[in-house]
């Protein structure tokens, strides 16, 4: 997914610029996040057990774009601005309380904008992406810490752009969904005599979002 993204940015870079328009703009959205979490403590020993949870949560962030119009699809570059951090959840134990929670940063998306002709009016179009984000500050209890990762997703959706006619001044809302790819973390200290590392595994990450945007084409 990686040598996908960076094909699309060198694409995204050497585009014909006489059949193109420029585009920076500002985006609000809510967002809802999915997933379903395991945490496999004391792998391979005689406690070894397996944690399983599913959880969503939502949350507000604005992100920063900036475009680039061929004159039959657009072509951008998107990145939310603020860390999204996910609630902590809280598992009673006999021995103390087991916590865990994360961060989402760096939330890049490259995608594709295709207008759709209606016989009714124009401004429909769908949208098509792919993308990146990192995985940070993963903490399970007081023992166990985790190294910062990250994880590529995919990302379809559709909307709505109304051009105001004064000077280049757009509007756009629209709704998307994304599919992230499961990542595996392993513990940064031993939780057995033996070395053993207890894992957490992330999978059937989704998520969805209503967004608004104001852009300037240039």
């Amino acid at each position: 997914m990686k040598k996908i993204l960076s094909s699309i940015l060198f694409a995204f870079l050497i585009s014909t610029p006489s059949l193109a328009q420029v585009s920076i703009g500002i985006s609000a959205a809510d967002y809802g996040f999915y997933a379903f979490g395991t945490e496999k403590t004391n792998p391979g020993g005689a406690q070894a057990q397996d944690h399983s949870e599913s959880g969503a949560f939502e949350e507000s962030s604005p992100s920063l774009f900036v475009e680039y119009d061929t004159g039959v699809a657009t072509f951008g570059l998107d990145i939310i601005t603020d860390t999204i951090e996910t609630p902590t959840n809280k598992n009673e134990q006999p021995d103390g309380d087991n916590t865990v929670k994360g961060e989402f940063k760096n939330h890049l998306t490259l995608y594709g904008i295709f207008p759709v002709s209606t016989p009714f009016f124009d401004g429909l179009y769908v949208k098509a992406g792919v993308g990146m984000v990192d995985l940070e500050g993963i903490t399970t209890g007081i023992t166990s810490s985790y190294k910062d990762t990250d994880t590529t997703f995919v990302t379809v959706g559709f909307g709505y752009q109304y051009d105001t006619g004064a000077n280049g001044v757009f509007v756009r809302a629209e709704v998307a969904a994304a599919s992230y790819d499961d990542v595996s973390v392993t513990s940064t200290t031993a939780s057995t005599a033996g070395g053993d590392k207890n894992v957490v595994e992330l999978t059937d990450m989704l998520s969805a979002n209503a967004k608004i945007s104001v852009g300037k084409s240039f």
